[in-house]
């Protein structure tokens, strides 16, 4: 098993944390190994590109629009599986056409019975969730320290501390 970390990311990753998750593969029995890349597309190229084999790296996404597609369609369905190709961004290879057509099925049903719709997607996502084709090595924390006099906080889970909804007094 073989490892690739991305040069320059927050939280554990990079070849301190490379290390480490091969020193914890191997203990429980795989035979891993590390390669860090510096080079950020180097790194992407070699990760997207199913012919260099990479079975574990890392990887991050943040929508662009709150909608179940959005995360699946890219990143989880057949059509988004590129072989061999650096502009992959199913990087898991994952291709389930019978998920892909509950995919459809989804997407269909969205316009005219949304909320039939929210259990298709739920039911999917457990589906996919069930099969692993990704596996989270953690869970990003962040500080945030405030005066007394700052009010109005707000917290988003990808961008953090919304500082333009805060007052000061």
């Amino acid at each position: 098993m073989s490892w690739s970390a991305p040069p320059g990311a927050r939280c554990p990753s990079g070849p301190a944390a490379g290390r480490y998750l091969v020193s914890v593969l191997r203990q429980i029995g795989y035979r891993a190994s590390l390669r860090a890349i510096t080079s950020p597309l180097t790194y992407w190229n070699t990760i997207d590109n199913s012919r260099n084999r990479i079975q574990v790296g890392e990887f991050r996404w943040s929508e662009d629009y709150p909608a179940p597609w959005d995360f699946f369609g890219p990143l989880l369905s057949c059509q988004s599986f590129l072989p061999g190709n650096p502009a992959n961004l199913n990087d898991s290879e994952f291709c389930n056409p019978r998920i892909d057509a509950r995919f459809q099925q989804a997407l269909a049903a969205q316009a005219r019975t949304p909320d039939a719709a929210r259990l298709l997607w739920a039911n999917i996502g457990r589906e996919i969730a069930g099969q692993a084709p990704w596996v989270p090595l953690y869970n990003p924390r962040a500080l945030i320290v405030l005066s007394a006099r700052v009010g109005n906080y707000r917290f988003h889970p990808l961008w953090q501390l919304l500082i333009d909804q805060l007052w000061v007094r």
